[in-house]
C-alpha cells in the first residue's frame, strides 16, 4: 500500500516538475533572445511578428519534450531511492503515458490555443505600431 501511495506521489512530482521545467525553459529562451536583441522594443516586435505557427508549435513541443525527459530522469532517481523494483521500466512507463496523454490534449485543445495566442500577440503589436 505504501508503494502505491509513493507511486502516485512520484507521478505528481513528475507532473509538477514537467510544468516547472517548461516554465524555466521558456523564460530562459526569452532571456537569451532578449540579450541577443539587446532589449530593443522594435527588434522584439519584428521578431514576434515574424514568428510562424509552425515554429511556435515546434518550440512548444521541444520545450515539453526536454522538460518531460528531465523530469523522467528525476522520477527514475526517486524510484531507485524508494526501492521500487524495475525503476527504469516504471520511469519509462510514466514518461510514455504522460506523453500520450499530453499529445491527446495538445491535439484536442492546446494547438488552437497556441495559434490564438500568437494571433493575439501579433494583433497587439500591429495596434501598437
Amino acid at each position: 500500500m505504501i508503494k502505491l501511495i509513493l507511486f502516485v506521489l512520484i507521478v505528481g512530482v513528475k507532473i509538477l516538475l514537467t510544468k516547472g521545467i517548461s516554465l524555466v525553459l521558456v523564460l530562459l529562451s526569452f532571456a537569451v533572445k532578449g540579450a541577443a536583441l539587446k532589449e530593443n522594443k522594435t527588434a522584439w516586435n519584428a521578431y514576434l511578428m515574424g514568428l510562424t505557427d509552425r515554429f511556435v508549435r515546434r518550440f512548444a513541443a521541444a520545450v515539453y519534450g526536454g522538460a518531460s525527459l528531465l523530469s523522467a530522469l528525476v522520477i527514475y532517481g526517486l524510484f531507485v531511492w524508494f526501492g521500487f523494483s524495475h525503476p527504469l521500466r516504471l520511469a519509462l512507463v510514466v514518461l510514455f503515458s504522460s506523453t500520450v496523454l499530453t499529445w491527446g490534449r495538445y491535439r484536442k485543445k492546446t494547438r488552437d490555443e497556441l495559434e490564438n495566442a500568437l494571433f493575439r500577440v501579433k494583433e497587439s503589436i500591429a495596434e501598437e505600431v
